[in-house]
Formats: structure tokens, sequence, C-alpha cells
């Protein structure tokens, strides 16, 4: 036997479901259930807010004409928090948690049905345009949700209610998108398949 023969070839697809499977663990674990865990037993909670929002209990260490740029996060702490404080802070990093988990659940469903038998069906195009609307709808709504949680936790914590600005996330479009363009690649290929088939 030749050495480049006995030299395993890797399958990338079950390298990418265990990459997936790790991954799912890894947003579950740490990210899902280590934040409710945080938000239901935490002694206290950390957030960030704009050091504008903080500027007068900050500023007594700096010169004359010297202020804390507003651009700047500051973490805060809470100590003892209410059952509406931790509500609220879990509702800031959440959903977006609970977006991916789900994204990586469903492609890794995709990736399984991909090693196991024809990727080129309709079934994969409709689970791939699925993830691309998960990824459209559930990524900008769960970015909404957690902004508002934002605003409404940094009531509680400061006197104006100061939030800092969020920038829409546009990673979110691009993997839509992209997600969405995979399933047209997908799509045109079962299609060309099934034309050749009929041609011989």
């Amino acid at each position: 036997m030749k050495l480049w023969e006995s030299i395993r070839r890797p399958d990338w697809l079950k390298e990418l479901q265990a990459v997936l499977i790790l991954g799912l663990l890894v947003v579950g674990a740490l990210g899902v259930f280590g934040t409710g865990a945080t938000a239901a037993v935490g002694d206290s909670l950390s957030l960030q807010l704009p050091a504008s929002a903080v500027s007068g209990t900050v500023e007594y260490g700096l010169r004359a004409g010297v202020a804390i740029a507003s651009e700047q996060d500051v973490t805060v702490t809470v100590a003892d928090p209410s059952l509406q404080q931790r509500v609220v802070w879990a509702l800031t990093t959440l959903p977006t948690q609970v977006v991916v988990a789900a994204l990586l659940a469903l492609l890794l469903r995709i990736v399984r049905h991909a090693r196991h038998g024809d990727p080129f069906t309709p079934a994969t195009v409709r689970r791939l345009r699925v993830l691309a609307m998960l990824a459209l709808a559930g990524g900008y709504l769960g970015f909404l949700i957690e902004l508002i949680a934002a605003i409404n936790l940094s009531t509680t914590v400061t006197t104006d209610g100061a939030v800092g600005f969020s920038q829409l996330p546009l990673h979110w479009f691009l993997i839509g998108s992209g997600l969405l363009a995979v399933a047209e690649v997908v799509k045109r290929g079962y299609a060309m398949r099934a034309e050749l088939e009929t041609v011989v």
C-alpha cells in the first residue's frame, strides 16, 4: 500500500459535524444555561454603561478640562439585584445565545443529512432557507429584545436611564444572505441533476 493511500483523507462533513456538536454544547452549557444560572442565583450582576451615564461619580480624579469620553463603557456591579433586574439582565444576552444555539442545531441536522444521504434534495434547500430566515428574523429580533432589555436595566441603575448606543449587527444579514445563496446553489444543482437524468 502506498504511503499517500494509507493516510486518512479527512471527511470534512464529519469534521464540521464534530465542530457543530462542540459549539452547540459550549453555547448551550456556557451561554444559555450559564446566563440563566447567573441571573437566577448570582450574588451580583455586571453590566456595561456609557461613561457619560456615571461621569458624575468617576470624574473626581481628573484635572479641569478633562472628561471621560462618552463612547467608552464602564462596568458597574449591581449588588443584591431584584427579580426584575435578574430577568432583564438575562434578556440582555440570552436571545442571541438562543438564536445561535438554534442555528447550530439546525445546521448540524443539515450536515448529518448530507453525510448519510443525498445533499442535493428539495429538503436540504428547504432547511437551508429555514436556517437563513432564522438568522435574519431571529438575529434581529434578538438584538431588539436585548436593546430594550439593556435600556430597561439601565433605568434601574442610573438616574437618567442612559444606555450605550448599539450598532445594528450586520453579521446577521451576511449570514442569512449567505445561507440563501447556498440554498440557491443546492437548488440549481438538484435541478441540473434532474435534467441530466431525463436526458440520459
